[in-house]
């Protein structure tokens, strides 16, 4: 099997299951030693799972946030607002719910909300710019340095920050706190009481 990695900055290369691939093709390359059978390789924009986070030479469970922090964020845009009348009975239509987009949607915007409450909305907001907005360093430098031309220490500093606000939401989202030398201590929560 061919190694995956990186291509450039934007893109890097990995094997995914093969969607075309028969089950007799995928036991006849089984069968042969093949260790890449039933896949095919995919050349992936880093882009459009992370926003421009890649840029900022993250962990992969720095990056995995930041996947998470965007397809949150893209689900919070689904469905919007509705009006709920209590007097009407519910009554099941069959196989597929087409409110579910609302309560994914709904769940998606408490989830932002509490991120937005536990990073604090400036913190937020670096972080939607990366993930989201795609604002790679040298752009969000001067925005939160309000330096016109920032230099590399105030690039490094304020990557430093997004990758710290990464392993902040993840200490939050994963329920775990750091604590010194990175030692993980469980934070209990409250239980819903729906």
């Amino acid at each position: 099997m061919a190694k995956t990695g990186k291509i450039s900055a934007d893109f890097e290369q990995a094997w995914v299951d093969n969607p075309h691939t028969t089950y007799a093709q995928w036991v006849h390359e089984a069968t042969d030693g093949r260790p890449d059978a039933g896949k095919t390789m995919v050349t992936r924009d880093k882009r459009t799972r992370m926003g421009a986070f890649h840029q900022y030479h993250g962990t992969e469970a720095e990056e995995r946030v930041a996947e998470q922090f965007k397809s949150l964020s893209e689900r919070s845009q689904v469905g919007g607002s509705r009006a709920v009348d209590t007097t009407k009975e519910p009554v099941d239509g069959g196989w597929l719910n087409p409110e579910m987009a609302f309560i994914s949607g709904e769940q998606a915007r408490r989830q932002m909300s509490a991120a937005r409450t536990y990073l604090g909305a400036s913190d937020f907001a670096i972080f939607e710019a990366v993930c989201v907005k795609a604002c790679g360093p040298t752009r969000l430098a001067s925005w939160v340095e309000k330096a016109r031309n920032p230099n590399t220490r105030r690039i490094g500093k304020t990557a430093d920050r997004v990758r710290g606000i990464a392993r902040r939401l993840m200490a939050h989202w994963h329920g775990e706190a750091e604590g010194p030398a990175h030692s993980k201590i469980r934070v209990l929560r409250p239980l819903n009481k729906s």
